[in-house]
């Protein structure tokens, strides 16, 4: 008997609260990356060697990986479902951010661009020179969304592992250019491999993980990055502890992720005070964050409706213009006495 690709996610809080609270650090360390970066103190970026940023959006990119393997939605509706989510909130913020763009002028830009950023593919047309640069895991996460309900329609036990290797060749490769993308694509896709294994497997499925990432590590120093998210991944599994942080948190995550950038910006055009810059800016994300999320939510909630009275709209239009013009005729018929003015509504009757 063949076992099924996709076993169904965990309930248990050793799994759900683990990475929620793997999505506030990696939440944490991308912001504090920013915003010193913003604050001009790239020398505290780095500690040990690491990029703290890094780590927090290897995680990212984990998390998404392996939350893609666990859904129990067919691939079809689930990619849907996932386009829904993502796209409202990315419009609005890729708004603004062309709006601050050209407010201010810190930022050219071209009606191509502003074309590609709204379809989410303006990372790979335009690079770093995207507005809003913050929202550049836009593109990669939509490739990987199509790469994973390609294989989860086809036969995963050969595709996967074929476009692992495929990708570890690419993000081993000695251009520098987009290798750390390359390797963030790798751990999401690895950790997709890890979510589609039985769950009693997964643990064991995260070492081996992690192990083959440190071994690659030796030759593109980039996936040292997935290597300390899978590290991190192993005891989030085990994880049983609740935060009211983390829950409150993982509800606006991904609008937090659009806005922090833009936030950061606005904060620092206003002063150049580090500690002014992280606080005022980790705050202004937050109430950013929950905004645009209570307004995707109502626009989600009033979208169905006002499609559905446009849809009748529509459908009622072609009727009415017919009724409308045979009440015209008949009326017209009646007054010049017309004999065909009793058929003519006989008509009408099989109309309405």
């Amino acid at each position: 008997m063949n076992r099924p690709l996709i076993f169904p996610v965990s309930t248990s809080s050793s799994q759900i609260q683990g990475l929620n609270h793997l999505r506030l650090l990696a939440a944490l360390l991308v912001f504090l990356q920013h915003s010193l970066s913003s604050s001009h103190l790239d020398e505290w970026i780095d500690i040990g060697g690491f990029r703290i940023g890094r780590i927090g959006t290897a995680i990212f990119f984990l998390l998404s990986g392996y939350l893609s393997a666990v859904t129990t939605r067919k691939p079809a509706t689930w990619l849907k479902d996932r386009l829904v989510f993502l796209f409202p909130a990315y419009w609005i913020v890729t708004l603004a951010g062309f709006f601050l763009a050209w407010v201010t002028a810190t930022k050219s830009f071209d009606s191509w661009q502003f074309l590609s950023q709204m379809l989410g593919t303006g990372y790979l047309t335009h690079g770093d020179h995207i507005v809003n640069v913050a929202t550049w895991f836009m593109s990669p996460l939509l490739l990987l969304y199509c790469t994973v309900t390609l294989v989860r329609l086809t036969n995963a036990r050969y595709t996967l592992p074929l476009i692992i290797l495929g990708m570890c060749a690419a993000a081993v490769a000695k251009e520098a250019e987009f290798a750390a993308t390359r390797c963030h694509a790798v751990t999401f896709l690895t950790a997709f491999a890890v979510g589609v294994v039985e769950p009693r497997r997964r643990v064991m499925g995260a070492m081996v993980m992690a192990g083959l990432f440190v071994i690659l590590s030796f030759i593109q120093p980039e996936f040292r990055y997935g290597a300390t998210a899978a590290i991190l991944l192993i005891p989030a599994f085990y994880i049983r502890t609740e935060l009211s942080l983390s829950r409150s948190f993982t509800k606006i995550a991904y609008e937090w992720f659009l806005v922090h950038g833009l936030c950061l910006a606005i904060v620092n055009h206003l002063t150049s005070n580090a500690w002014v810059i992280l606080a005022g800016g980790g705050l202004l994300a937050i109430a950013a964050a929950a905004f645009l999320h209570a307004v995707v939510l109502r626009l989600r909630s009033v979208t169905p409706a006002v499609m559905s009275h446009l849809w009748r709209m529509m459908n009622n239009w072609p009727v009415k213009s017919r009724r409308s013009a045979l009440h015209a005729e008949i009326q017209q018929g009646i007054g010049n006495n017309s004999p065909d003015a009793t058929s003519r509504c006989a008509v009408e009757s099989v109309v309405r």
